[in-house]
């Protein structure tokens, strides 16, 4: 009877052991799985803060260059640019004419 209950200690301790031994296993690959997808979420989230910021940065920069722009492009300037402009498109050559 003692060797009998020994077999049956030393087979469920067995299969306690496989058994504990299939459980980390598993939660070893739960757990990597959830790190990859944590890695993936991190990834994403990142190029969107980043491309957010570019865009504020651009529109920032934007900004400030029309302020400058503002502040230093008075009266004189602009008609200075549109005489310019005019000058060039009257010297510009006209399409459809033959030569």
């Amino acid at each position: 009877l003692e060797v009998e209950v020994a077999s049956i200690l030393q087979t469920a301790q067995e299969r306690a052991t496989q058994e504990a031994a299939a459980i980390l296993e598993d939660a070893r690959a739960e757990a990597e799985k959830i790190k990859r997808g944590a890695e993936l979420t991190i990834e994403r989230e990142t190029a969107a803060r980043m491309r957010a910021l570019e865009s504020e940065v651009v529109d920032l920069a934007m900004d400030r260059a029309e302020s400058m722009l503002r502040a230093k492009f008075g009266p004189a300037d602009q008609q200075s640019a549109v005489r310019a402009y005019v000058g060039e498109v009257a010297g510009a050559p006209l399409g459809g004419q033959v030569q």
